[in-house]
């Protein structure tokens, strides 16, 4: 292996995850974006946990804003998988002007890794919180 090879194997090392804008950039680990269907949903009991300061603790109450939420969260992440899936598609054609011009300052390039990355993170969390609410949405008869 020759240095040239050397420094490009150091550069692909897979570093950065996902959830990361250097793991797409072709400076950093250069790698493809994960499917949506294959993004892993974040912890639901931590991210339950973020939930539960929200929710009411009577019965009706709980039970009318866990559905409410489950409904509101769902569409969320369905809006969100369909964001991260247009810009695998369509790349940096999928954003604004301003992301591409003024908040990455013309790399279109980072527009698009950035995007990509924050997307992940946004399904990623969402998944988690449909899991926790659809868990407690199955459960809400026993929980008092």
């Amino acid at each position: 292996m020759n240095a040239h090879d050397e420094s490009n194997a150091e550069r692909h090392s897979d570093a950065y995850g996902p959830g990361h804008p250097w793991h797409y950039l072709e400076r950093g680990d250069g790698a493809s974006p994960v499917a949506a269907d294959r993004i892993p949903a974040g912890d639901p009991e931590l991210i339950g946990g973020f939930l539960e300061r929200d929710i009411p603790k009577t019965p009706e109450k709980r039970d009318a804003t866990i559905e409410r939420l489950f409904v509101e969260r769902s569409q969320q992440l369905a809006r969100r998988i369909e964001g991260y899936e247009d810009v695998i598609a369509r790349g940096v054609e999928a954003l604004s002007r301003y992301d591409r011009q003024i908040a990455y300052g013309g790399d279109d390039e980072l527009a698009v890794a950035s995007t990509l990355a924050l997307l992940f993170n946004q399904i990623s969390y969402l998944k988690g919180e449909v899991a926790w609410l659809e868990a407690n949405r199955s459960r809400q008869g026993s929980l008092f």
